[in-house]
């Protein structure tokens, strides 16, 4: 029996399954089993914590089907006059949109950068309230949830990502699957990443390093521009192809089978 945890912390796969409903039946059965799939080290250092031995936690990144469809070409720099800062997520604090809201009106009063915050939560309303009061009504979109991103992440030069912390964080890979630069905190898929990943990891709380890095992106060449959309394609290609990530799954089932598998076909992830 392989489990697969999908997320940490308070409310994740590992507490609900501690439950003591059952007199703890749910946590027994978890605990027997031959291995445990993780997609981040996060995550597997929480199951490591509860008393999962490290030899039977596996770590396997998500995949994205998407990355299998044909390499298009990127479209051209999105409105390099105007950026557009995406943000897609839940409307909550642990996500740091607090850490945009300090940066975000400096930023409006000496550029053209817009914000496009794509969800909702229980933040939407202070968010409503803060561009009201500050003035930011042609600076700051709030959209609300939209089932399919892809059209948001397509007009984004700048995807924004203060977040506290994340199980694995599947909208950083969309965000570099799209071509977009990426600021963000060290959460997450974000921690498992070398360090040439195409992506900026700046301090949580820090609103000044934001804005910084906002002012940075948009003084740079156009040219620089191009090569790092290709970049954070390439990147997220590398990382989370559906090939990729399903080798990796036979090698685990190969490990606890005794390597009686045949070999995947490449191309064949559905």
């Amino acid at each position: 029996m392989l489990v697969k945890i999908c997320s940490m912390g308070p409310a994740g796969d590992i507490q609900r399954i501690r439950r003591p409903w059952l007199c703890g039946l749910a946590w027994r059965l978890a605990f027997s089993a031959s291995g445990f799939l993780v997609p981040t080290r996060a995550v597997g250092d929480e199951l490591r914590d509860a008393g999962i031995p490290p030899a039977s936690i596996h770590c396997l990144r998500s995949l994205f089907p998407q990355a299998a469809l044909p390499a298009a070409e990127l479209p051209p720099d999105p409105a390099p006059d105007a950026p557009v800062a995406l943000f897609v997520g839940r409307l909550h604090p642990d996500k740091g949109l607090r850490t945009l809201m300090a940066a975000w009106p400096a930023l409006a009063r000496s550029s053209q950068w817009r914000w496009v915050i794509v969800g909702d939560g229980p933040m939407r309303q202070e968010i409503l309230d803060w561009v009201a009061r500050e003035g930011l009504q042609s600076s700051v979109s709030l959209v609300g949830y939209q089932a399919d991103p892809g059209p948001w992440f397509q007009q984004a030069a700048v995807f924004v990502f203060p977040s506290h912390s994340e199980s694995f964080g599947n909208v950083l890979v969309e965000a570099l699957l799209h071509g977009c630069h990426v600021l963000t905190t060290a959460v997450g898929v974000v921690c498992d990443w070398p360090v040439h990943a195409p992506v900026v990891r700046l301090p949580q709380a820090d609103h000044r390093a934001w804005q910084d890095a906002l002012r940075d992106w948009a003084a740079l060449p156009a040219e620089q521009r191009a090569r790092r959309r290709r970049a954070a394609r390439a990147f997220a290609l590398e990382q989370h192809h559906p090939d990729a990530v399903m080798n990796s799954l036979h090698e685990v089932y190969a490990k606890l089978l005794g390597n009686t598998l045949p070999q995947p076909r490449s191309g064949g992830a559905g």
